[in-house]
């Protein structure tokens, strides 16, 4: 993608220096009035052909990635309907040329010259659609090359015709272009029926297609068209002097633009193969368009008054300011760029037009408003405006395509996710000087390839890619994250003892090395086949397979135990204790009285059944892997066909918990909530939850317990261990703030939460 969108950027480069190489040597060499004409026959050629694209350079680029065998149909078809298009409106315009262009009257002189401008007009059309041809084909390495040659084939010309009069420039413009699309096109089609023979034939969505392009030609015609109508709204307003000064500024600043609208088109090609990568994808656009855009945006707008002062000293004092505005503006257009490209992704038509329509409202709008107070600059103002409020509306809707989902929800939590990512950033570089020697340490090759994995706490865990033996290396890097491990490692150790001969064995990993590194704890184990079951949460059957195979191990580790005072001083004293002692928390000793309170009266005396818990059974800690569709077995396949495959990360687990907590922490955390929130909603609608957990077959073993002190109970165990296993790395006070205050709030009141011994009591059932 980062490849494509800096080829655009040099085509778009070298187009601009040698067009601007081009139109200074036709100045010197031809007559004034020839080069008048000659610009003015060009401009009405490419205007046509821009018309007649009919939105269809960004639908190949969104289509051709998905094409397949039916590449080559698709390219033709729109080849052919542009051409045919580019020929009808160029007839037109030579029908009508006495009414608007009587100065072109040379077009009538003969059927070869209207000849020569209708099939000028139509390779034009053809020209400008075979870039985006190789952009969606991945191509785009010689859109660079084929432009340059075109744009010197143009100057090299030039001298050659310089006796056809105004025809000189067309064809100087228009030959190399003819031949471009025929020597292009041809190795197009080779390319293709190379690349593509034996694939499946793929059927072309031509409604699709039609709808897609129809909406996105609109959009494009209102953006030109609103360029077009500010420089006649200065004209109008403040007069011809103030629209060169604009005019001059808007190419300048527009060329920014240009490296946005580049950048999008490599992420509509990219994005249209690997839809499932759009978020990540837009976020790697966005940073390769800030990072070329805001220091050319700075640097423009200190070299503003140099850059126009080339121009003229007049062009510098009154076109400056708007120059910078401008340059300004496209910084928040790097956001709005970007969401008009996932948008093209998702076809989202609505989100391309209203935009659109935005952008030229606001910028027209405003610069009519602007223009009298302020002159020129109030059209850079306008524009400026413009962009930021469309910038903050697509960030607020959360259609900017950056997140995966919608809503300002998405830009708290993806604000929210900062300090995390920086962290992660900074385990990565600790890894690279860890790895080395705790491998060493352990008898294996420092030099082994790796992948680094994720982790929410102190402890650094690295996966070995090196065949036939794949290990994870886990490295904890702190007090706190070396009592984890020890945990884990003797979790793994008793109830591998416990498990033995038993199916669910296999989805323990198995620990090789155990030792230390500079006084933490560093543990080798077997990498468990399969991938996160947070990968396909959206399937139901994923739930249904990971609790199937975690209760297998509960019933074989299950023992009957009457909640007694130290039982509830494991499962309720002790985190209470640790969140009173937690600095900086936010809530009331209140609050944690009456959990403690009503925790107590609700478990105490209770017979309940225990088990070997694993204490943060969550997708992220559950590997699963696709199959066949089967029935449901005890190692956890599921009946669509999802098998679990290991169970890993056993640092929380303990051998006398309640089972339904480990049951709960899973439904809390495949919630699309904050934990917090999770929370909040389950205490509200206790029956939906189990509505939820029956049609997932999950049954909890002590239906006993009242459901809404079963989740309180998970969400104490989960914010608690998440503090203790970390103490570099902990959780930040925004976490706290939306996971832990929501909840201390709901227990300072006065409403009951469950069936409540201790408050008034609720309706809700045991």
């Amino acid at each position: 993608m980062r490849r494509s969108a800096y080829a655009l950027i040099v085509a778009t480069g070298l187009t601009s220096g040698l067009g601007l190489v081009f139109w200074a040597l036709a100045a010197r060499w031809l007559p004034t009035a020839t080069v008048g004409i000659g610009a003015a026959l060009v401009s009405v050629m490419a205007l046509l052909a821009n018309l007649s694209t009919l939105g269809l350079r960004n639908g190949l680029i969104r289509f051709l990635p998905t094409a397949g065998s039916a590449s080559r149909r698709l390219i033709i078809t729109c080849y052919a309907l542009c051409a045919g298009t580019a020929m009808v409106a160029a007839g037109i315009f030579l029908l009508g040329q006495p009414l608007w262009a009587d100065r072109l009257a040379f077009l009538r002189d003969s059927p070869l010259a209207a000849l020569a401008f209708v099939i000028g007009t139509a390779f034009w059309v053809l020209f400008v659609l075979q870039d985006h041809v190789l952009v969606g084909l991945r191509q785009t390495i010689w859109v660079p090359l084929e432009n340059g040659l075109c744009a010197v084939a143009k100057i090299a010309l030039l001298p050659l015709l310089a006796l056809a009069g105004g025809w000189a420039v067309f064809c100087a413009a228009a030959l190399p272009a003819a031949t471009a699309v025929l020597v292009v096109t041809t190795l197009i089609m080779r390319y293709l029926r190379r690349t593509t023979a034996g694939q499946e034939r793929t059927a072309i969505p031509v409604s699709q297609l039609v709808r897609f392009a129809a909406a996105d030609h609109f959009a494009a015609l209102l953006w030109m068209g609103t360029a077009d109508l500010l420089t006649l709204l200065v004209l109008n307003q403040v007069g011809p002097e103030a629209s060169a000064y604009y005019f001059m500024a808007n190419t300048i600043g527009y060329t920014l633009y240009l490296v946005i609208s580049n950048i999008g088109s490599a992420l509509v090609a990219e994005g249209a193969r690997d839809p499932e990568r759009a978020v990540s994808l837009a976020r790697q656009a966005l940073w390769n368009s800030a990072r070329l855009v805001i220091p050319l945006a700075v640097v423009g707008v200190l070299v503003a008054p140099f850059v126009l002062g080339i121009l003229g000293p007049d062009y510098a004092a009154n076109g400056t300011l708007v120059l910078q505005l401008l340059l300004v503006s496209a910084i928040p257009q790097t956001i709005v760029g970007i969401a008009i490209a996932t948008a093209r992704i998702r076809r989202d038509l609505r989100t391309i037009m209203v935009v659109y329509a935005a952008l030229a409202i606001g910028s027209i709008g405003g610069s009519r408003l602007a223009l009298g107070p302020l002159g020129i600059p109030g059209v850079g103002l306008a524009c400026l405006l413009t962009q930021l409020v469309v910038c903050a509306a697509l960030l607020i809707t959360g259609r900017t395509g950056l997140f995966a989902e919608r809503g300002v929800r998405s830009v708290i939590a993806e604000l929210e996710q900062l300090p995390r990512r920086w962290r992660r950033r900074r385990s990565r570089r600790v890894t690279r000087h860890q790895l080395a020697p705790a491998l060493t340490a352990c008898g294996l090759d420092p030099q082994t390839p790796y992948r680094m994995l994720t982790s929410d706490s102190d402890t650094l865990v690295v996966a070995l890619e090196a065949e036939p033996d794949r290990l994870i290396v886990k490295i904890a890097t702190s007090a706190a994250a070396s009592r984890g491990l020890g945990q884990h490692v003797d979790s793994l150790a008793q109830l591998g003892s416990l498990l033995d001969g038993h199916a669910s064995a296999d989805l323990l990993p198995r620990v090789v090395r155990d030792g230390r590194l500079g006084g933490n704890r560093v543990v080798i184990e077997t990498q468990l086949p399969g991938h996160a079951a947070t990968r396909r949460l959206s399937d139901p059957a994923t739930s249904t397979a990971a609790a199937a195979a975690l209760s297998p191990i509960h019933r074989a580790t299950a023992s009957t135990q009457t909640v007694d005072q130290a039982v509830l001083a494991r499962w309720v004293d002790e985190p209470l204790a640790y969140l009173r002692g937690l600095r900086g928390l936010p809530g009331d000793a209140q609050s944690l009285d009456r959990l403690q309170a009503l925790l107590h009266e609700a478990l105490l005396g209770r017979e309940v059944e225990v088990a070997w818990v694993h204490g943060d059974f969550w997708p992220g800690n559950v590997l699963v892997h696709p199959v066949g569709g089967a029935a449901p077995t005890e190692s956890g396949e599921g009946d669509e066909g999802v098998r679990v495959t290991g169970v890993v990360d056993w640092e929380n687990a303990h051998a006398a918990g309640l089972p339904d907590v480990d049951l709960m922490h899973w439904w809390l955390s495949t919630r699309p909530l904050e934990l917090g929130f999770a929370v909040l909603q389950a205490l509200a609608d206790p029956d939906a939850v189990r509505r939820g957990l029956a049609e997932l077959s999950i049954s909890l073993p002590n239906p006993q317990i009242a459901l809404e002190h079963l989740v309180l109970l998970t969400w104490l165990g989960h914010v608690t261990a998440g503090m203790d296993r970390t103490s570099a790395d902990h959780l930040g006070r925004v976490w706290l703030a939306r996971n832990v205050k929501p909840i201390l709030h709901l227990l300072a009141g006065s409403e009951p939460v469950g069936p409540d011994p201790v408050g008034p009591l609720s309706s809700g059932t045991s």
